[in-house]
């Protein structure tokens, strides 16, 4: 649903909300601060009262993206991994055999959210890029990623696995 049907719908939905102005004239005016999330306030004036209401205190128009990355080298090998995108650096991360670590975000209006990760063991150095909302966001809202020596697989929310090769050096 793009931006703008969400907040076509949201505006008469807060406008049913206020049926208590249904004979009277309403005017609902909507403020928004658009970085990640919400912040709804609807003023509500009728010919016989004029009341501020916020429905609800939080809105979130872009839920967030919970994405997994697990150790599971052949060999029982540690990895050494390293998240970042344009804006966020996760830092580096250790793990042992089937050991995990998990990052949270809200993807960007502009549907370019991109994370990519450096993954390092023993002899071995690759990249992948971890999160492209082109390709993931319609597919897991919960990513959970394996590393294997070939290449990360993705087990998406609606329960398919893809496995990729490793980005190009």
């Amino acid at each position: 649903m793009s931006l703008f049907a969400k907040s076509v719908f949201l505006l008469l939905l807060l406008t049913l909300l206020s049926s208590n102005n249904v004979l009277g004239k309403t005017q609902v005016r909507v403020t928004s601060k658009l970085e990640g999330e919400l912040d709804q306030t609807v003023h509500s004036k009728s010919r016989d009262n004029d009341t501020k209401v916020q429905y609800p205190r939080r809105i979130s128009i872009f839920p967030k993206t919970h994405v997994r990355v697990t150790n599971t080298l052949e060999g029982g090998l540690d990895l050494t991994v390293h998240c970042k995108s344009r804006n966020d650096d996760i830092g580096v991360q250790y793990l042992r055999p089937n050991a995990f670590f998990q990052f949270s975000f809200r993807a960007n209006l502009f549907g370019s959210t991109l994370f990519f990760c450096g993954f390092r063991w023993k002899n071995a150095f690759h990249w992948f890029d971890i999160y492209v909302a082109s390709r993931d966001e319609k597919r897991c809202d919960n990513c959970f990623w394996v590393v294997k020596k070939n290449g990360p697989c993705l087990f998406a929310n609606d329960n398919s696995t893809d496995c990729y090769p490793w980005n190009n050096p």
